[in-house]
């Protein structure tokens, strides 16, 4: 059993992460995996994710999605998560120039704002500084 005053680690942390581009989920995967997160979730869109929550428990301590997928976009998948649980963290993501994805995913409440293409080495360096903050929390 986990003393309770020990801190969690980038390693405790569970992480969904939904897109619809399938090299995008495993460059995000392989990144967090090298920043020492281990518990990933990998969806291809909104519709399919939210079948991931429960109004019982917070299965995840961060989502990362993208913006822009069928069935379900990202800012609606958040809108419907944040409904059950309004404290999760999110990360959203968006190959769009225009400020009106940022706009949208800020006004949605969303914390943290990544462009795409994502480069690997960037993707790291953001998304430590995002784990470090919620391991502080």
């Amino acid at each position: 059993m986990p003393d309770a005053n020990s801190k969690k680690t980038r390693k405790d942390l569970n992480l969904l992460i939904v897109d619809d581009d399938e090299s995008i989920r495993k460059l995000l995967n392989l990144g967090l995996m090298s920043v020492g997160v281990s518990k990933t979730t990998l969806s291809e869109d909104g519709a399919e994710a939210i079948k991931l929550f429960s109004k019982d428990m917070v299965p995840f301590d961060l989502v990362i999605s993208d913006i822009t997928m069928p069935k379900m976009d990202g800012i609606t998948f958040m809108k419907q998560v944040r409904a059950m649980f309004p404290g999760l963290p999110f990360v959203m993501l968006s190959s769009k120039t225009s400020t009106e994805d940022f706009n949208g995913a800020k006004m949605a409440g969303a914390e943290y704002y990544f462009m795409k293409p994502l480069q690997l080495d960037m993707f790291k360096l953001k998304i430590k500084a995002v784990l470090d903050k919620l391991i502080d929390q």
